[in-house]
């Protein structure tokens, strides 16, 4: 697996298929699998990059606190390398709160953006209230398979973790061999980030953006906030998904990237 060493870390990263580059960022507590289904799909017809989050999957862990500016500063040293021209940035919760950064910091090197299940404000209180505690819980007795039961409902709908119970054990089988002390500065960062929906009317890249019908974590508002900011944009609804609507609905998913870029003029 190629690396990138930038700022102590090195990040980790997956290429697949050749032309139009297609750049995907994952949620928190999971890696570039969570676009699995979209990568090998897309990568008929694209190049498409998956990169490992600052201690997520093959990522190796921060020594410092981080910022979701500083990662996404990071995400731009990687991306410059390839020396593309534009790509097209995907992004999945905490993948979409560094997409959003990345458009507002560096938009000459979007062709478009994808958002899904995301925010641009601050995290609600009632919510960070909540991963607070998780957070605590976890520095005192690491991911317990007791814990990562806690957190697997704000990331799946209740249909996908009673009907797809083999894939749902396998995701919290990943959630309890996290590398701890990386996964949490990055959380702490998420949870902590400020809201730059004051901003998000700077943003005239076309945007699509996907939001899970049952998504609890971030709901159909949060994405209507965006939507609503960015001139260029339309909302599209993941039906029968949660939080990971790319796990759970990952053909409508793919379907609507490829769709996107069809619109792009990028074939």
């Amino acid at each position: 697996m190629p690396r990138f060493r930038v700022n102590g870390v090195e990040l980790a990263y997956e290429v697949q298929g050749r032309g139009f580059p297609l750049v995907f960022s994952h949620s928190l507590l999971l890696d570039r699998r969570n676009f699995s289904h979209q990568m090998a799909e897309l990568a008929k017809q694209y190049q498409t990059i998956g990169i490992d989050t600052h201690g997520h999957g093959e990522s190796t862990s921060p020594a410092t606190d981080l910022t979701l500016d500083a990662i996404t500063d990071d995400f731009l040293k990687l991306l410059d390398q390839f020396r593309y021209a534009r790509f097209v940035f995907v992004g999945l919760s905490m993948g979409g709160m560094i997409g959003l950064r990345l458009a507002l910091k560096a938009p000459r090197y979007l062709k478009g953006l994808i958002l899904i299940d995301t925010s641009g404000d601050a995290e609600n209180s009632g919510r960070k209230y909540q991963y607070e505690a998780l957070i605590q819980a976890a520095q005192e007795v690491g991911i317990t398979p007791e814990l990562a039961d806690m957190v697997m409902p704000f990331m799946f709908s209740e249909r996908f973790l009673r009907e797809q119970q083999k894939l749902a054990r396998e995701y919290k089988e990943r959630l309890t061999k996290l590398q701890l002390a990386g996964v949490l500065k990055v959380a702490q960062a998420v949870i902590d980030r400020p809201s730059i929906l004051d901003q998000l009317s700077q943003i005239s890249v076309p945007t699509l953006i996907l939001v899970g019908a049952q998504d609890n974590t971030q709901p159909t508002d949060e994405s209507e906030k965006i939507r609503s900011r960015i001139s260029q944009s339309k909302l599209v609804q993941v039906p029968d998904a949660g939080h990971i609507s790319s796990v759970e609905q990952p053909e409508f998913v793919t379907k609507q990237i490829s769709q996107f870029m069809q619109e792009l003029g990028i074939n």
